[in-house]
């Protein structure tokens, strides 16, 4: 057995040293696609910024030699050709962006495989990690979330969601998907969708590109994301109330004010002066009306910009950063033609319509361009117009629509652990037991890994853990817990086969003492230990068993209350019908195993080199655990601790 691990060892370090070089091949093909688009976006910037003033001069030179006529046609052609030349500069900065996306997920996937935390941290904002954490805080009573540290690594391996809303539901599930676990009906149609996409590498490393750059400050709910706190939040409930009982609020209708205020400056002082320009080429009847409709515009444009910011920050309401979205999903399924449905693009393409009005609007970043527009013609009074009746012909439509899109970005990050982890297999469903073959911590890299057989049946319902410190104990109840996560998310597990049942996990890996509260390290685990018994008590739901992990049962007191405390909680937990893995350090309880039909004992255990220090295989082993090290341990850290230290008992002092 131990030979054969050592070849799958071996194999799986083949496969990992392969994936990270193919990684950083197409990494470096990007790279250098990059550097050549960046050098021709700046050139051809200059030559924008110098043909623009080259026609300023050329229509400024002949200005005095020409009618008003002529002078008019003439900065006609000149908006044309910048126009021109604007949408050339837009395309080539988009793929500049494109290829500055796809390097950064290249690079971050990479990361992940070799598990670099500090890299990925490094990648990720600020708002990003906060989100995560403040969707994470729930009770301490949640049976799992301390116990797995979901958050830190957790987040950086299985947050790869382009929008927040994906990474929120992402967060959500993991915390209820052990606890509420979903219909198997569910699960398996998930398994569909995940399966399906997870082949399509392309749409999927396009997809999270957008997470990057300029397309993450888009996708961002700029008041929410500002800050999570509770304030915060209730503001921006009572906002969308407020904008419910108005009319879209006091912004819109002076927005709606200003559109006809610009239209009828335009049409009855602009444009009849414009008229007597052409014919008398005398300037100075553009003065007033000019004087009239500058101020107009630079108002209408701040009241446009609030409005738009009202919508884009409003849950249920239909943005420019939501219809930017439709864009990039409308890109991505470029890349499947065949399974176009698994993309929500077909939904969203009828506010194509207002996604054009609101591109209206983009005119204003270029203030040369917005002001010759609004010469020409009544363009942010026509662009107000339009916006507003579209918004308002189709805003609350699109729900149902953004809810297939945040799903599809949460399935996924579910297919880019399948993508990215081809070791990792499919869990099948099983009515009672769970039997996982070599199965490993998904966060350890694949050439640290040790893979590790479990089977809990009606016969062994209890696997009683020993070992020595440091041995894998816990990384083994964390094993178990996360691919049962992995499992009921409806993604692949970190095994080479795994058979359970949907599972109600309870766990006690992780306790902590309170300061605040005053309990201390021994009463917080009571308390957990307690609340645990009342929940298998409690009855289960159809089809669903209870899983319960136990880091070191009371490990805060006395030796002789531990093992008389422990012996009658784990035959409770026996007793009770569910599943489970128990680890201690008392090998007395190793006894129970002859007491306790469903308990049997297996332990992990260390050997020490020929130059004295512990080494560890991480094998698990039948029987209680025939070695220790706590004085190794001690002795290696640099305490004065003699391992071969006996007492005198007749004198009833030690022997120093």
């Amino acid at each position: 057995m131990m030979v054969t691990q050592a070849v799958a060892t071996q194999n799986s370090n083949h496969n990992e040293a392969n994936a990270i070089d193919r990684l950083e091949n197409a990494a470096q093909r990007v790279r250098n696609r990059l550097s050549v688009w960046s050098r021709r976006e700046e050139k051809f910037a200059l030559l924008r910024l110098g043909c623009a003033a080259l026609l300023i001069m050329v229509l400024s030179g002949f200005y005095s030699t020409m009618s008003a006529s002529q002078v008019a046609v003439g900065w006609v052609c000149f908006f044309v050709f910048f126009f021109i030349l604007s949408a050339i500069h837009r395309r080539l900065k988009k793929v500049r962006e494109r290829c500055d996306g796809v390097l950064n997920v290249l690079t971050s996937e990479r990361h992940r495989l070799m598990r670099d935390w500090e890299s990925l941290r490094q990648s990720r904002s600020r708002q990003q990690i906060e989100r995560w954490q403040e969707t994470l805080v729930v009770s301490s009573e949640h049976p799992y979330r301390s116990d797995l540290e979901l958050t830190g690594s957790t987040q950086l391996w299985l947050d790869t969601c382009t929008l927040p809303e994906g990474s929120v539901r992402l967060a959500n599930e993991l915390l209820s998907c052990a606890t509420h676990p979903p219909a198997q009906e569910e699960l398996n149609l998930r398994k569909d969708i995940v399966a399906a996409l997870a082949v399509h590498s392309q749409a999927l490393r396009r997809w999270e590109s957008y997470r990057f750059g300029e397309s993450r400050k888009e996708f961002e709910r700029p008041i929410l994301n500002a800050s999570l706190d509770t304030e915060v939040i209730s503001a921006q409930q009572n906002l969308e109330n407020d904008s419910e009982r108005t009319p879209r609020g006091l912004i819109e209708l002076s927005v709606a004010t200003i559109a006809l205020v610009q239209l009828w400056i335009w049409l009855f002082q602009f444009f009849p002066a414009m008229l007597k320009f052409l014919e008398t080429s005398e300037s100075s009847v553009l003065n007033r009306p000019l004087t009239s409709l500058f101020p107009v515009l630079l108002l209408g444009a701040v009241l446009w910009e609030s409005w738009r910011k009202r919508v884009q920050a409003s849950e249920g309401m239909l943005g420019l950063r939501e219809l930017k979205v439709l864009e990039a999903l409308e890109d991505v399924a470029r890349f499947v033609p065949e399974q176009s449905r698994l993309i929500p693009v077909s939904e969203g393409r009828r506010f194509k319509l207002l996604r054009a009005t609101f591109e209206l609007g983009e005119v204003r970043r270029n203030p040369i361009v917005w002001l010759l527009l609004n010469v020409l013609i009544p363009y942010d009074a026509l662009s107000f117009v339009v916006t507003l009746l579209a918004h308002r012909v189709i805003d609350g439509r699109f729900q149902q629509w953004w809810k297939a899109v945040v799903e599809f970005d949460f399935l996924a990050a579910l297919a880019r652990i399948k993508l990215e982890n081809k070791e990792f297999v499919w869990a099948e469903p099983s009515q009672r037991g769970v039997l996982a073959i070599q199965m490993g911590h998904p966060l350890l890299r694949r050439s640290v890994r040790v893979g590790h057989n479990i089977d809990l049946n009606e016969e062994q319902r209890c696997m009683l853990l020993t070992g020595s410190n440091m041995s894998g104990k816990s990384t083994l109840l964390r094993a178990l817990a996360f691919n049962t996560l992995l499992r009921q998310l409806g993604t692949v597990v970190c095994a080479q086969a795994l058979t359970s049942p949907r599972l109600e996990v309870l766990c006690a890996i992780q306790v902590t003492d309170s300061l605040e509260s005053g309990a201390s390290y021994f009463y917080a685990e009571v308390k957990r230990l307690a609340g645990l018994l009342k929940r298998l008590q409690e009855k289960k739901e159809a089809g669903v068993e209870r899983l319960f992990l136990i880091d070191e049962i009371f490990r805060g007191t006395n030796n002789r209350e531990r093992f008389i405390g422990s012996w009658q909680v784990i035959a409770a937990l026996v007793s009770s019908g569910a599943l489970g893995i128990l680890t201690t350090h008392d090998l007395a309880l190793t006894s129970l195993e002859k007491v306790v039909f469903g308990v049997k004992n297996f332990h992990l255990r260390e050997t020490v080199g020929a130059d004295g220090l512990l080494e560890f295989d991480y094998i698990l082993r039948d029987g209680p655990c025939p070695t220790t090290n706590a004085l190794i341990i001690m002795k290696h850290a640099g305490l004065p601790v003699d391992i071969e230290f006996k007492l005198k008992t007749e004198e009833g002092s030690p022997n120093v």
